[in-house]
């Protein structure tokens, strides 16, 4: 995982092999010390092993990204440097890597309200090997977006647009604005938080905060999802609080969609399930996955290869990254 080290304003890695529930399991290193630098990070990790990580560099405003490939608790195996140093640039990014090793990356252009994209093929430690394109400049309202990039190179992105919740997708040359296509999912979609994943079928699967009813919603859509006609969404779980913030969605290999989330008004950390039927709430069941008074902020849920769920998130309590498995 990758994280910030608020104290020290510092990038920092964390890796365990087993037994990840025990505290001295985990190994950590500090990867950029180089400011205030971490905020808004986001980790992939490719099929060969080797580590991708974009963030935040608070004090010079920037996108910046770190990789390394073996022996990565040692911090001289990192290299790092900065995708993008024009205006704000560059928080709440999100990074994956297609069938090919191609990076691809979703960010927010703060000085100008725009949903960006970077992409590097090879060689992503030099900044020239970079290409950035505005996807949206119609008004991104903050937030992490949520990039998955499909093994044919197609491309998803979830994110907060200016008429609520947004999805924008692209099939090739995604460096050109004009081949990205936009559409509003959900009027009232926005605010903190939405995850976005695919199914071994296709299906697209989001979940997300809608600010105006302060409650987690899902939607999904089959094929031809910048058609908005095309999505179906639903409110989950409680609605009488603050619930549904900083959500986290992943599908797992049976095809069960996953998801964590924070409730802001019990102060802790739910998960939300559902295998068949996904589009009504009858197919849905839901669980207190850490009820320690002040926890479950920013989680991020993976699900491995067996089905197992891990999830990391915040601790408000004691101001401590934790994990639950």
């Amino acid at each position: 995982m990758s994280y910030l080290d608020n104290t020290n304003g510092d990038l920092k890695y964390a890796t365990c092999l087993t037994a990840c529930a025990t505290a001295t399991n985990w190994q950590t290193v500090a990867v950029d010390v180089t400011g205030i630098v971490g905020f808004n990070t986001d980790l992939t990790v490719e099929g060969s092993g080797r580590i991708h990580v974009t963030y935040h560099d608070i004090t010079n405003r920037d996108l910046k990204y770190a990789t390394c490939a073996v022996s990565c608790t040692t911090a001289a195996s990192w290299q790092v440097v900065t995708v993008e140093a024009t205006g704000d640039i560059g928080s709440f990014s999100s990074v994956r890597t297609d069938a090919s090793g191609r990076l691809h990356v979703s960010y927010y252009d703060a000085s100008n309200a725009d949903l960006k994209y970077a992409t590097c093929a090879a060689g992503c430690t030099t900044a020239a090997n970079w290409q950035t394109v505005i996807v949206d400049a119609t008004g991104f309202t903050g937030g992490r977006p949520s990039l998955w990039a499909e093994a044919t190179g197609r491309l998803h992105v979830g994110y907060s647009g200016s008429g609520g919740y947004t999805y924008a997708t692209c099939t090739a040359t995604c460096t050109t604005s004009t081949n990205w296509q936009t559409v509003t999912v959900d009027a009232a979609g926005g605010g903190a938080g939405r995850s976005l994943a695919i199914d071994g079928n296709g299906r697209l699967h989001t979940s997300y905060y809608a600010a105006s009813g302060t409650n987690l919603k899902y939607a999904t859509c089959a094929s031809a999802c910048a058609t908005a006609a095309n999505w179906q969404n639903l409110t989950l779980g409680d609605t009488t609080g603050i619930v549904g913030q900083y959500s986290s969605l992943a599908v797992d290999v049976s095809g069960r969609v996953h998801v964590t989330y924070y409730d802001a008004f019990n102060a802790d950390l739910e998960y939300a399930t559902c295998a068949v039927a996904c589009a009504t709430l009858a197919g849905w069941r839901f669980a207190t996955a850490d009820a320690v008074l002040n926890v479950g902020e920013d989680p991020s849920l993976v699900v491995d290869a067996s089905g197992r769920l891990h999830v990391t998130y915040y601790d408000g309590s004691n101001t401590a990254l934790k994990y639950v498995e």
